[in-house]
């Protein structure tokens, strides 16, 4: 018997190597098995909703200013995040009105370079933005890395934070929302792509319950270790000239964990929530289709460097990092996954299903 292993780019590249394979050994009989070890993603998604909360890493606004915050124009003086908001899939517009919005002029561009309108001082009209989310199987690993630049054109904005004092010691940090057919979609492939891995539920689990917005948005969710995990802000065109702006110099830090670094252990216990998410309409809020959602989270409390409690989101790494990911083992999130799908499927209300 003969178990031949092979890796290979996509599975278009697998079958004309299972022919080249066929028609060399013909029908010899030590070619009872022939097992397959491949590398390919298992697609990109647009996000309905990314986040990226820098500012909420208080020692990370530290090193900034370390590094020249505020020195060349003291007037920008808080830390960017990333968010970037789908309203054809969200809210069924093609382009919505935002507030807190980091003025795009702050960081020399005007907003008619970046397709917006201006509405009065602060606020902007910002159509639809799009940033994908790749599906990458990896030595056992699944990576969840983002894109935010699409055909050439960067898809989100940078804001300010209202809550930043209080950020510090929030969980949440990172998000990433999918449509429920996108969800579907990747969960078909996920399922398919570790059949003989992955186990459903046999009975319906009581998940973790979170709310938010004075309890319009609902997330059901289950509980996935991290294994490491990567953002730059150097990916983010719009965040580094921000930066430099404002007179940061030099290389643009990541936020970043490995979890067989100690050091890094000692002081995070980083966590994903995978969860269903369902927004109802009030005033004021826009009703939305169910999304499945990954929130990067962190719960461990320790004193920052300037003497305050914190939840630290990431350690600084300056070495030039440009990637911004998350990477899961499979057993685990397989897991969180089959918890996820027995209890969403369970539920009545929601018509699509997982």
């Amino acid at each position: 018997m003969l178990t031949i292993f092979v890796n290979v780019a996509n599975i278009n590249h697998y079958v004309a190597f299972e022919s080249h394979l066929i028609e060399y050994c013909g029908n010899k009989p030590t070619l009872d098995i022939f097992q397959l070890s491949y590398f390919m993603d298992l697609g990109k998604y647009t996000l309905d909703t990314l986040q990226i909360y820098f500012p909420w890493d208080d020692d990370l606004y530290t090193y900034l200013k370390g590094k020249g915050l505020m020195s060349k124009n003291p007037k920008l003086k808080v830390l960017p995040l990333i968010y970037s908001d789908n309203c054809v899939s969200t809210q069924g517009v093609q382009q919505i009105k935002r507030n807190y919005v980091i003025d795009p002029v702050l960081y020399g561009l005007h907003e008619s370079q970046l397709g917006w309108q201006r509405v009065g001082n602060k606020d902007f009209i910002i159509p639809a933005e799009r940033p994908q989310l790749q599906v990458i199987p990896e030595d056992g690993t699944i990576k969840f890395k983002v894109i935010p630049k699409v055909n050439g054109k960067n898809e989100y904005h940078i804001e300010f934070s209202v809550m930043s004092p209080f950020g510090k010691i929030y969980s949440n940090w990172v998000a990433f929302y999918l449509p429920i057919n996108s969800a579907k979609e990747l969960v078909s492939k996920l399922v398919y792509h570790y059949k003989s891995l992955y186990k459903d539920e046999e009975v319906i689990p009581e998940l973790n319950k979170e709310s938010k917005q004075a309890q319009r948005e609902q997330m059901h969710w289950a509980f996935t270790k991290v294994l490491s995990y990567c953002f730059s802000i150097a990916e983010f065109d719009y965040a580094v000239k921000y930066l430099k702006e404002s007179g940061v110099a030099g290389t643009m830090p990541s936020l970043v964990f490995n979890a067989n670094n100690p050091k890094h252990t000692q002081v995070m216990k980083p966590f994903i929530k995978l969860g269903m998410v369902e927004t109802r309409e009030e005033a004021g809020f826009w009703p939305r289709n169910v999304q499945l959602v990954m929130k990067l989270a962190q719960d461990k409390i320790i004193v920052g460097q300037r003497g305050k409690k914190i939840k630290v989101k990431g350690f600084i790494d300056d070495s030039g990092l440009t990637e911004n990911y998350v990477q899961v083992a499979v057993p685990n999130f397989l897991k969180a996954l089959a918890r996820l799908r027995a209890w969403y499927n369970a539920q009545p209300y929601f018509k699509v299903k997982l």
